[in-house]
């Protein structure tokens, strides 16, 4: 037996090696879990499967907008939003009621819903400060007697 080599006092520990090993993985893989489960779910919709199966209605509904041959116009005058309506024929549509969205595509937190006030037949105003710097998206939706007309712009308030 001259020529076999003896364990080192070290060789003991090789088992215990291994199982720490697992077990520092396993308790990385259960923060990794935690983190998961506790953070943003990754939803951008709710109810997105609904949604997307009823994206022809909204589809059919564009085009039924589109058939009306109406034309907006969005104007900003110092403090005010100017909504105008017209249809083909460039007589302004009736309008019963309209609806203000500001919104920012980026950030959620200062967006800003109100109600219009009539002007005149077919044009609706909106009296407010501009909105923060930026790039915003404005969308009306008016209610006329063919039914909701809606109507959205992207514009840079500075």
């Amino acid at each position: 037996m001259s020529g076999e080599a003896l364990p080192r006092p070290s060789d003991k520990w090789i088992p215990w090696y291994i199982v720490l090993f697992f077990v520092v993985l396993s308790f990385v893989f259960g923060g990794f879990t935690y983190v998961a489960l506790k953070t943003h779910t990754g939803l951008v919709t709710d109810n997105a499967y609904k949604k997307g199966i009823a994206y022809n209605e909204t589809i059919n509904k564009d085009r039924q907008q589109k058939a009306l041959g109406y034309k907006a116009h969005l104007t900003y005058s110092d403090d005010t939003v100017i909504f105008s309506l017209v249809d083909k024929a460039g007589i302004p549509v009736e309008i019963s009621s309209a609806s203000i969205w500001f919104f920012r595509p980026t950030n959620a937190k200062s967006d800003l819903r109100a109600e219009m006030t009539a002007a005149d037949t077919g044009r609706f105003e909106y009296a407010a400060a501009a909105p923060p710097a930026g790039l915003w998206e404005v969308r009306i939706l008016a209610e006329t007697a063919a039914g909701p007309y809606q109507y959205a712009k992207r514009r840079v308030f500075e």
